[in-house]
């Protein structure tokens, strides 16, 4: 696996082993300190993931209320809020009649903050104030909505759905617990370091999407230039729809990566709330990835896959330039 040209640094984590001769053994971890996001990983049986709180602009209307990614039954970014409204010359006669079955568009929804808000500590909707004119809405098929300042990151965090499941990998230091599976990938100029969640042990995360079926994050990664250089967030949404397209090809599955985040120095700046792809759930179809060597295979699949597309976009982009640059022909006829 390639290594970083940018390193992490060790997570600090001493351990003292009692040797049966009664000496003791202190063991230092030189394994790299798990990934922080900025949104909480889901518990298992979870059905939403809190993203925001607060107030939001719909319909062209002010709501208070809360966005999350809610899970079941499908991943979905929805919105919920309520509003005190009046109606002088008393109720619509629309309000409260349900419009018949139609075809839809997605929702427009912005928040009122140019800055990134801290997560929602809770996906729970507001209550309707005690109020007779008090109304709800709510948003279930939301485009999705950038939030922050996407210029000067220097990395990008986000999580992955309904990953693989593996032996294999570099380890990593969760809360002292050390965790097998990271793999740390060398695309292009970027840098890609993916593992996987460290708060739950990985049997107990794969036993319950086996007995449940339901969808939930598997995986926590991290993109950033190899030389540590800024970047625009545009830019590396492009590697990660590719990381998206590789993962899904090696799991034989579609899969979906979510709620990138974009941090300067250290602080989150930048996020992109965003879950309108269709994924699959995580059972019923048998993976190309070898348990013994699934983080090497996907490895090598996000290293080649990657590779393979941008010769392939070079020399599309090369062929057409030439082709719109040629000269004229100067042959008389």
């Amino acid at each position: 696996m390639a290594l970083m040209s940018v390193k992490d640094s060790d997570c600090g984590t001493c351990k003292t082993i009692k040797m049966p001769n009664g000496e003791t053994l202190v063991i230092n971890h030189k394994f790299p300190k798990a990934l922080e996001h900025h949104y909480p990983l889901p518990a298992l049986g979870a059905t939403s993931i809190p993203v925001y709180r607060g107030n939001f602009d719909h319909d062209g209307a002010r709501y208070r209320g809360v966005i999350t990614i809610e899970l079941e039954p499908r991943p979905n970014l929805v919105a919920h809020g309520v509003r005190e409204v009046t109606f002088p010359g008393g109720l619509p006669d629309w309000l409260g009649k349900r419009e018949p079955a139609k075809w839809v568009d997605y929702d427009e929804l912005s928040i009122p903050t140019k800055s990134l808000p801290a997560p929602a500590k809770t996906a729970r909707p507001p209550k309707l104030p005690k109020s007779k004119g008090a109304v709800s809405t709510s948003a279930t098929h939301l485009a999705g909505i950038q939030v922050g300042d996407p210029t000067d990151l220097d990395h990008l965090t986000f999580f992955l759905f309904n990953g693989w499941y593996g032996y294999d990998g570099l380890n990593t230091c969760y809360g002292g617990n050390e965790r097998p599976g990271r793999i740390e990938s060398s695309i292009g100029d970027w840098r890609l370091r993916i593992e996987p969640r460290g708060d739950i042990p990985p049997d107990d995360l794969r036993k319950h999407q086996r007995e449940t079926g339901k969808s939930t994050i598997t995986h926590v990664g991290r993109i950033r230039r190899d030389d540590g250089g800024k970047f625009n967030a545009a830019d590396s949404i492009e590697v990660l729809e590719v990381i998206e397209s590789l993962a899904g090809f090696a799991l034989g599955r579609v899969t979906a990566i979510v709620l990138p985040v974009g941090y300067r120095n250290g602080k989150a700046t930048w996020a992109e709330w965003k879950c309108n792809r269709a994924i699959d759930r995580p059972i019923g179809v048998a993976p190309f990835l070898d348990q013994l060597h699934a983080a090497a295979q996907i490895n090598e699949v996000f290293e080649a896959g990657y590779a393979t597309r941008r010769t392939h976009c070079d020399g599309r982009s090369s062929k057409t330039h030439s082709a719109t640059t040629m000269p004229p022909s100067t042959t008389q006829r």
